[in-house]
Protein backbone atom coordinates (compact mmCIF):
# COMPACT_ATOMS: atom_id res chain seq x y z
CA UNK A 1 0.00 0.00 0.00
CA UNK A 2 1.58 3.51 -0.90
CA UNK A 3 2.32 5.96 2.25
CA UNK A 4 0.85 9.37 2.35
CA UNK A 5 3.58 10.95 0.12
CA UNK A 6 3.56 8.26 -2.28
CA UNK A 7 -0.04 8.79 -3.12
CA UNK A 8 0.56 12.86 -2.85
CA UNK A 9 2.83 12.17 -5.96
CA UNK A 10 -0.05 9.48 -7.03
CA UNK A 11 -2.69 12.77 -7.12
CA UNK A 12 -0.43 14.35 -10.51
CA UNK A 13 -1.19 11.43 -12.22
CA UNK A 14 -4.61 11.64 -11.66
CA UNK A 15 -4.94 15.32 -12.35
CA UNK A 16 -3.25 14.69 -15.74
CA UNK A 17 -5.67 11.32 -16.62
CA UNK A 18 -2.33 9.53 -16.68
CA UNK A 19 -4.13 6.22 -14.19
CA UNK A 20 -4.90 3.39 -16.49
CA UNK A 21 -5.44 1.02 -13.60
CA UNK A 22 -9.33 1.58 -12.70
CA UNK A 23 -8.94 -0.25 -9.46
CA UNK A 24 -6.15 2.12 -8.15
CA UNK A 25 -7.83 5.00 -9.91
CA UNK A 26 -11.35 4.03 -7.92
CA UNK A 27 -8.61 3.92 -4.72
CA UNK A 28 -7.35 7.57 -5.55
CA UNK A 29 -10.86 9.00 -5.86
CA UNK A 30 -12.08 7.48 -2.92
CA UNK A 31 -9.08 9.46 -0.82
CA UNK A 32 -9.64 12.44 -2.51
CA UNK A 33 -13.65 12.80 -1.78
CA UNK A 34 -13.47 11.13 2.46
CA UNK A 35 -9.67 13.04 2.76
CA UNK A 36 -9.78 16.61 3.15
CA UNK A 37 -5.99 17.06 2.92
CA UNK A 38 -5.66 15.24 -0.04
CA UNK A 39 -8.78 16.65 -1.58
CA UNK A 40 -7.37 20.14 -1.01
CA UNK A 41 -4.20 19.18 -2.75
CA UNK A 42 -6.09 17.91 -5.66
CA UNK A 43 -7.92 20.94 -6.45
CA UNK A 44 -4.84 22.80 -6.21
CA UNK A 45 -3.18 20.49 -8.73
CA UNK A 46 -6.06 21.04 -10.73
CA UNK A 47 -5.88 24.60 -10.21
CA UNK A 48 -2.39 25.45 -10.80
CA UNK A 49 -2.22 22.93 -14.13
CA UNK A 50 -5.39 25.48 -15.42
CA UNK A 51 -3.35 28.70 -14.83
CA UNK A 52 -0.67 27.14 -16.61
CA UNK A 53 -2.88 26.16 -19.20
CA UNK A 54 -4.57 29.12 -19.49
CA UNK A 55 -1.73 31.57 -19.43
CA UNK A 56 -1.98 32.55 -22.94
CA UNK A 57 -5.39 33.57 -22.55
CA UNK A 58 -5.80 37.15 -23.52
CA UNK A 59 -8.08 38.84 -20.42
CA UNK A 60 -8.94 42.37 -21.33
CA UNK A 61 -8.21 45.06 -18.32
CA UNK A 62 -8.59 47.78 -17.99
CA UNK A 63 -5.02 50.16 -17.98
CA UNK A 64 -5.77 51.94 -15.31
CA UNK A 65 -6.31 48.51 -13.06
CA UNK A 66 -2.55 47.27 -15.19
CA UNK A 67 -0.85 50.46 -14.17
CA UNK A 68 -1.86 49.93 -10.43
CA UNK A 69 -0.54 46.56 -10.54
CA UNK A 70 2.43 47.60 -12.19
CA UNK A 71 3.17 50.74 -9.46
CA UNK A 72 2.44 48.03 -6.75
CA UNK A 73 4.62 45.80 -8.01
CA UNK A 74 7.68 47.81 -9.22
CA UNK A 75 7.49 50.97 -7.89
CA UNK A 76 6.75 52.83 -11.23
CA UNK A 77 4.16 52.04 -14.40
CA UNK A 78 5.59 51.26 -17.98
CA UNK A 79 4.74 53.13 -20.98
CA UNK A 80 2.86 50.99 -23.67
CA UNK A 81 4.89 48.63 -25.50
CA UNK A 82 4.61 46.21 -27.81
CA UNK A 83 7.81 44.87 -27.24
CA UNK A 84 7.10 44.17 -23.68
CA UNK A 85 4.48 41.82 -22.43
CA UNK A 86 3.89 43.12 -18.40
CA UNK A 87 2.95 39.41 -17.70
CA UNK A 88 6.49 38.23 -18.56
CA UNK A 89 7.54 41.39 -16.50
CA UNK A 90 5.98 39.93 -12.89
CA UNK A 91 6.13 36.29 -13.90
CA UNK A 92 10.15 37.12 -14.08
CA UNK A 93 9.51 39.05 -10.81
CA UNK A 94 7.57 36.00 -9.09
CA UNK A 95 10.59 33.82 -9.84
CA UNK A 96 12.87 36.43 -8.01
CA UNK A 97 14.61 34.46 -5.05
CA UNK A 98 14.24 37.73 -2.28
CA UNK A 99 10.80 38.06 -3.44
CA UNK A 100 10.04 34.13 -3.06
CA UNK A 101 7.14 34.49 0.15
CA UNK A 102 5.53 36.83 -2.32
CA UNK A 103 5.43 34.97 -4.90
CA UNK A 104 4.25 32.02 -3.00
CA UNK A 105 1.57 34.10 -1.72
CA UNK A 106 0.06 35.70 -5.07
CA UNK A 107 -0.21 32.19 -6.09
CA UNK A 108 -1.81 30.61 -3.47
CA UNK A 109 -4.44 33.87 -4.16
CA UNK A 110 -4.31 33.32 -7.51
CA UNK A 111 -5.18 29.53 -6.82
CA UNK A 112 -8.48 30.37 -4.41
CA UNK A 113 -9.53 32.47 -7.07
CA UNK A 114 -9.47 29.95 -9.65
CA UNK A 115 -10.52 26.95 -7.83
CA UNK A 116 -14.30 27.05 -8.46
CA UNK A 117 -13.94 28.87 -11.82
CA UNK A 118 -11.68 26.35 -14.03
CA UNK A 119 -13.29 22.96 -12.85
CA UNK A 120 -14.48 20.48 -15.69
CA UNK A 121 -17.13 18.33 -15.17
CA UNK A 122 -14.95 15.44 -14.22
CA UNK A 123 -13.18 17.11 -11.73
CA UNK A 124 -16.67 18.95 -10.15
CA UNK A 125 -17.84 15.37 -9.69
CA UNK A 126 -14.91 13.84 -8.08
CA UNK A 127 -14.74 16.97 -5.42
CA UNK A 128 -18.72 16.32 -3.79
CA UNK A 129 -18.57 16.05 -0.21
CA UNK A 130 -20.81 15.98 2.58
CA UNK A 131 -23.64 13.69 3.87
CA UNK A 132 -26.02 16.25 2.26
CA UNK A 133 -24.43 15.64 -0.71
CA UNK A 134 -26.74 14.23 -3.73
CA UNK A 135 -23.89 13.03 -5.94
CA UNK A 136 -22.91 11.25 -3.23
CA UNK A 137 -26.12 10.01 -2.24
CA UNK A 138 -26.73 9.27 -5.39
CA UNK A 139 -24.37 6.93 -6.38
CA UNK A 140 -24.23 4.76 -2.61
CA UNK A 141 -28.18 4.15 -3.73
CA UNK A 142 -26.67 2.89 -6.51
CA UNK A 143 -24.20 0.10 -5.67
CA UNK A 144 -27.16 -0.43 -3.25
CA UNK A 145 -29.35 -1.48 -5.48
CA UNK A 146 -26.91 -3.66 -7.50
CA UNK A 147 -25.79 -5.23 -4.33
CA UNK A 148 -29.96 -6.29 -3.68
CA UNK A 149 -29.44 -4.09 -0.57
CA UNK A 150 -32.32 -1.70 -2.08
CA UNK A 151 -35.01 -2.57 -4.42
CA UNK A 152 -38.32 -0.88 -5.21
CA UNK A 153 -40.91 0.40 -2.31
CA UNK A 154 -43.39 -0.09 -5.00
CA UNK A 155 -42.90 -2.01 -8.05
CA UNK A 156 -44.51 -0.97 -11.19
CA UNK A 157 -43.83 -0.48 -15.14
CA UNK A 158 -47.01 2.03 -15.09
CA UNK A 159 -45.57 6.11 -15.22
CA UNK A 160 -48.81 7.49 -13.79
CA UNK A 161 -49.26 4.97 -11.41
CA UNK A 162 -45.03 5.80 -10.06
CA UNK A 163 -45.87 9.42 -9.61
CA UNK A 164 -48.75 9.00 -7.61
CA UNK A 165 -47.17 6.81 -5.67
CA UNK A 166 -44.66 9.75 -4.94
CA UNK A 167 -47.43 12.00 -4.26
CA UNK A 168 -48.86 9.61 -1.71
CA UNK A 169 -45.70 8.68 0.15
CA UNK A 170 -45.26 12.87 0.71
CA UNK A 171 -43.32 13.89 -1.77
CA UNK A 172 -43.97 17.69 -1.66
CA UNK A 173 -42.80 18.66 -5.64
CA UNK A 174 -44.26 17.38 -9.35
CA UNK A 175 -42.11 14.43 -10.44
CA UNK A 176 -41.00 13.57 -14.05
CA UNK A 177 -41.50 9.43 -14.59
CA UNK A 178 -41.36 8.91 -18.14
CA UNK A 179 -41.73 5.60 -20.12
CA UNK A 180 -39.06 4.40 -22.28
CA UNK A 181 -38.63 1.66 -26.04
CA UNK A 182 -35.36 0.30 -24.61
CA UNK A 183 -35.99 0.39 -20.51
CA UNK A 184 -38.70 -0.84 -18.46
CA UNK A 185 -39.90 1.03 -15.71
CA UNK A 186 -39.67 -1.09 -12.76
CA UNK A 187 -40.71 1.34 -9.73
CA UNK A 188 -40.46 4.01 -6.98
CA UNK A 189 -38.33 4.67 -3.79
CA UNK A 190 -39.53 7.50 -1.24
CA UNK A 191 -36.76 8.30 1.22
CA UNK A 192 -36.58 10.48 4.05
CA UNK A 193 -34.21 13.38 4.60
CA UNK A 194 -34.64 14.81 8.12
CA UNK A 195 -38.13 14.49 6.68
CA UNK A 196 -38.55 15.74 3.44
CA UNK A 197 -39.74 13.09 1.23
CA UNK A 198 -37.40 12.79 -1.95
CA UNK A 199 -38.40 10.87 -5.26
CA UNK A 200 -36.49 7.48 -6.74
CA UNK A 201 -36.87 5.82 -9.98
CA UNK A 202 -35.76 2.75 -11.48
CA UNK A 203 -35.46 1.21 -15.24
CA UNK A 204 -33.60 -1.97 -16.86
CA UNK A 205 -32.69 -3.05 -19.70
CA UNK A 206 -33.28 -6.34 -20.69
CA UNK A 207 -29.78 -6.94 -20.94
CA UNK A 208 -29.65 -6.54 -16.92
CA UNK A 209 -28.19 -2.92 -17.70
CA UNK A 210 -29.49 -0.65 -14.76
CA UNK A 211 -30.78 3.00 -14.80
CA UNK A 212 -31.01 4.76 -11.33
CA UNK A 213 -32.71 8.35 -11.42
CA UNK A 214 -32.82 10.73 -8.27
CA UNK A 215 -34.74 13.74 -8.95
CA UNK A 216 -35.05 16.60 -6.11
CA UNK A 217 -36.45 20.03 -5.88
CA UNK A 218 -33.98 23.09 -5.78
CA UNK A 219 -35.80 24.61 -2.96
CA UNK A 220 -34.39 22.07 -0.77
CA UNK A 221 -30.88 23.61 -1.70
CA UNK A 222 -31.98 26.81 0.07
CA UNK A 223 -31.07 25.31 3.42
CA UNK A 224 -28.64 22.41 2.18
CA UNK A 225 -31.54 19.80 3.15
CA UNK A 226 -30.18 18.08 0.86
CA UNK A 227 -27.53 19.75 -2.09
CA UNK A 228 -24.50 19.79 -4.62
CA UNK A 229 -21.33 21.80 -4.60
CA UNK A 230 -21.81 25.27 -5.77
CA UNK A 231 -18.88 24.49 -8.87
CA UNK A 232 -21.74 21.91 -9.80
CA UNK A 233 -24.65 24.21 -9.63
CA UNK A 234 -22.65 27.22 -11.55
CA UNK A 235 -21.79 24.27 -13.95
CA UNK A 236 -25.70 23.16 -14.79
CA UNK A 237 -26.15 26.72 -15.38
CA UNK A 238 -23.98 26.86 -18.86
CA UNK A 239 -24.46 23.18 -19.63
CA UNK A 240 -27.01 20.99 -20.46
CA UNK A 241 -26.19 18.72 -18.23
CA UNK A 242 -22.53 17.15 -16.60
CA UNK A 243 -20.92 13.82 -16.60
CA UNK A 244 -18.17 11.50 -15.31
CA UNK A 245 -16.89 8.38 -15.96
CA UNK A 246 -16.42 6.68 -12.20
CA UNK A 247 -14.84 2.92 -12.35
CA UNK A 248 -18.10 0.56 -13.00
CA UNK A 249 -20.80 3.12 -13.99
CA UNK A 250 -21.77 6.39 -15.66
CA UNK A 251 -23.55 9.82 -13.90
CA UNK A 252 -25.34 12.32 -15.30
CA UNK A 253 -26.46 15.42 -13.15
CA UNK A 254 -29.24 17.37 -15.37
CA UNK A 255 -31.82 20.33 -14.26
CA UNK A 256 -34.94 21.06 -15.54
CA UNK A 257 -38.40 22.77 -14.31
CA UNK A 258 -36.49 23.50 -11.03
CA UNK A 259 -35.44 20.21 -10.23
CA UNK A 260 -32.43 18.59 -10.31
CA UNK A 261 -32.04 15.28 -11.75
CA UNK A 262 -29.08 12.73 -11.19
CA UNK A 263 -28.74 9.30 -12.84
CA UNK A 264 -26.13 6.44 -12.55
CA UNK A 265 -26.35 3.64 -14.70
CA UNK A 266 -24.13 1.19 -16.47
CA UNK A 267 -25.86 1.55 -20.07
CA UNK A 268 -23.69 2.47 -22.73
CA UNK A 269 -23.28 6.48 -22.43
CA UNK A 270 -24.71 7.00 -26.05
CA UNK A 271 -27.36 5.52 -25.70
CA UNK A 272 -28.07 7.31 -22.43
CA UNK A 273 -27.61 10.96 -24.06
CA UNK A 274 -29.57 10.30 -27.03
CA UNK A 275 -32.72 8.21 -25.81
CA UNK A 276 -32.86 8.90 -21.73
CA UNK A 277 -31.84 12.12 -21.10
CA UNK A 278 -33.12 13.56 -24.21
CA UNK A 279 -36.68 13.09 -23.25
CA UNK A 280 -35.74 15.64 -19.97
CA UNK A 281 -34.67 18.43 -22.36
Amino acid sequence: MLDRNETYEKLTAVVDHEIADKKELADLEYLINNDDDFKYEYLVQNSVKNLLKNKSHKISTPSIVLENVEKSIFGQTYQTDNKINWLDRITDFLFTPKYAFGAALILVLLIIFNLSSNLNSDEIFISQSGNNNAILQARDNYHKILAGELGVQFASDNPEAVSNYFQKSGVNYATIVPSFPKWNLLGGVVSDHDGIKLAHQAYASADGEVLYLYQIDQKYFKDKTVCVSDDMNKYLESNLFAKHRFEDEEMYCWKMNGKLFLLVTNEDPALIEDEFISKFM
